[in-house]
C-alpha cells in the first residue's frame, strides 16, 4: 500500500481512496523499525440526492405522447381537399323514389316528394330531356322531388359549380329568353349552421326548350364554405310572381350534371394513425421491460 509521510507530523496519509470507495486505515502501521499511529482519510459525507429515475421516464412518457398528438393532428389539418367532378357516368340508367344513388364520393338521394334518377337524352322519356346533354348522362328530379347530396364517408365537402336545366314536361313548353323558375340550394355546414341560395333556371332557346347552363358558385355564399350536405329543389313561377314548389299546371323538375367539388378529408384518420403510434410504443415499453 502506497502512503506519504509528512515532515513533521507523524501520521501517514492512505492515497489510495479512489472514487466513493473509503479504504480505512488500520490502527498502527509498523515502518521500519519505528511504529507510527496511524489516521483515516475519510470524505465529506455526500447529501442523499432523491431518485428521480421515475420521475423522468414518466415525463419523457408524456413528452413522446405529447409529440405524437401533435404531429396526428397536423396531419388531419394538413391533409389537402382533393377536387372531384360527379358527372354519373358510373351509375347505370335508373329510377328512384325515397332511395338513393352513388356516383363518386357521394350518395344523392331522393325525398320521396317525386322520383329521381339517372339517364341520357337518348332513352329519357320523362319530358324534354336538356337539349344540349349530348350523350351524358344526368340525373334528373321530377314532380317536385327533392335531392340530397352527401359523401359516402362523411367527409366534408365544397360545392365550386355544376351544371343545371329546367326539365319541361314537353318541348317547345318556354318562351325563348325567359326562365321558368329557380333552383334552390341549401347547404348543412360542418358543426351546424345552414347556408341557402336561389339561381333561376337557365332561359329558353328559340325553339322554346330549356338546355344546361353553368353555374360558378364563387362569390356566392356557398364560395369556400364546408359542408356536410347539399340539398336541391325547384320552384316554378306562377302567376303573381311567385315561385312555388308545387307549381300550378308544371311542376317543378330539373336535372344536375358534372357536379365540381372539393372534398375535405375528416380528422378521424390523423385519431386512428395516433392510436396505432400509441399501441407501438406501448410494445416497444413492454419488450424494454423484459
Amino acid at each position: 500500500m502506497a502512503s506519504k509521510v509528512h515532515p513533521g507530523f507523524p501520521t501517514t496519509i492512505d492515497t489510495t481512496t479512489k472514487g466513493t470507495r473509503r479504504v480505512p486505515l488500520t490502527a498502527r502501521r509498523r515502518r521500519g523499525t519505528e511504529i507510527v499511529p496511524s489516521i483515516t482519510l475519510r470524505r465529506r459525507p455526500t447529501r442523499d440526492v432523491p431518485d428521480k429515475t421515475g420521475e423522468d421516464s414518466v415525463m419523457k412518457k408524456n413528452l413522446w405522447l405529447a409529440g405524437l398528438s401533435v404531429a396526428a393532428l397536423s396531419l388531419a389539418w394538413a391533409v389537402p381537399a382533393a377536387a372531384e367532378v360527379v358527372d354519373f357516368e358510373d351509375v347505370a340508367p335508373t329510377l328512384f323514389t325515397d332511395a338513393s344513388i352513388v356516383s363518386g364520393s357521394f350518395r344523392f338521394t331522393s325525398d320521396g316528394f317525386g322520383f329521381s334518377g339517372v339517364d341520357d337524352a337518348s332513352s329519357f322519356v320523362f319530358g324534354q330531356a336538356p337539349h344540349n346533354a349530348g350523350t351524358s348522362r344526368f340525373l334528373f328530379a321530377l314532380n317536385t322531388d327533392g335531392l340530397d347530396m352527401r359523401t359516402t364517408n362523411r367527409d366534408r365537402f365544397r360545392l365550386r359549380s355544376f351544371d343545371y336545366a329546367f326539365v319541361a314536361p314537353f318541348a317547345g313548353l318556354g318562351s325563348e329568353g325567359a326562365t321558368p323558375g329557380e333552383l334552390l340550394v341549401v347547404g348543412e355546414k360542418r358543426g351546424g349552421g345552414s347556408v341557402f341560395a336561389s339561381f333561376g333556371f337557365p332561359v329558353a332557346n328559340l325553339d322554346g326548350d330549356f338546355g344546361f347552363g353553368r353555374l360558378d358558385l364563387a362569390g356566392t355564399d356557398f364560395d369556400g364554405v364546408s359542408l356536410v350536405s347539399a340539398s336541391f329543389f325547384g320552384c316554378i313561377y306562377v302567376e303573381g310572381g311567385s315561385c312555388s314548389f308545387v307549381g300550378d299546371d308544371v311542376p317543378p323538375q330539373f336535372a344536375l350534371d358534372n357536379i365540381s367539388t372539393f372534398v375535405v378529408p375528416e380528422p378521424g384518420s390523423a385519431v386512428l394513425m395516433f392510436g396505432a403510434l400509441a399501441g407501438l410504443y406501448a410494445a416497444r415499453r413492454r419488450r424494454v421491460a423484459r
